[in-house]
């Protein structure tokens, strides 16, 4: 496609789509819209590339996936700069691509998932797939065009992550305990009067 210099054309174009147009003898760069359903082990991405076409790619929920993902928005010619994702905030799936993004220099919006089914609703979207729920996300932050997230301090990230291993330890040790508990149980019920509440035998209790 060829490209219309100044005050030939409205646009210029890359390999990606219309990249820029020329208003008042002025360049003004548009902006990339990016919506990703994100799992727990993968991220479903769809990017619009500013020429109305669209085009999705799936990658890992990982570090890895992270830079498989910047690396495929710089083929498209899509600088950090000029896109503007948006992805929802469901548990602690969404916190590495969140932060990764931003790190990145990306335009990062965390929505309310309760939002942006009510945006579906309003798009007469009843479907709900990977494809589908990053096609609602990428429209909802070009039409709502919602607040810019910030990640907390990095202070704020160790103890979030510090706080999170010990309600994890925390539950494996409840789980541990009720087995325990459960085993006792089990035992006092089976070994009848050779073992107590506890599960210990009685001193002088024949052997079952």
């Amino acid at each position: 496609m060829p490209t219309p210099s100044q005050g030939q054309g409205p646009c210029m174009y890359n390999a990606s789509g219309v990249s820029c147009y020329w208003f008042l003898g002025l360049r003004i760069r548009l902006m990339f819209y990016l919506g990703i359903d994100v799992a727990k082990s993968k991220r479903c991405c769809l990017l619009d590339v500013a020429s109305g076409k669209r085009t999705t790619k799936v990658v890992a929920n990982s570090c890895a996936g992270l830079t498989d993902l910047l690396g495929w928005l710089d083929k498209r010619h899509a600088e950090p700069t000029r896109v503007h994702v948006a992805l929802e905030g469901t548990g602690v799936y969404h916190e590495l691509a969140a932060s990764g993004l931003h790190d990145a220099g990306l335009a990062v919006s965390v929505v309310n998932p309760a939002q942006v089914r009510a945006f579906a609703t309003g798009m007469g979207v009843r479907t709900k797939n990977d494809i589908v729920d990053s096609h609602v996300l990428e429209r909802f932050v070009i039409h709502a065009q919602p607040m810019r997230w910030s990640p907390p301090a990095p202070e704020a990230r160790i103890l979030q992550a510090l706080t999170a291993r010990r309600e994890a330890l925390a539950q494996d040790l409840q789980r541990e305990r009720n087995r325990h508990e459960k085993a006792r149980n089990y035992c006092a019920n089976r070994a009848g009067p050779a073992f107590d509440s506890r599960g210990n035998r009685v001193s002088g209790a024949p052997f079952s």
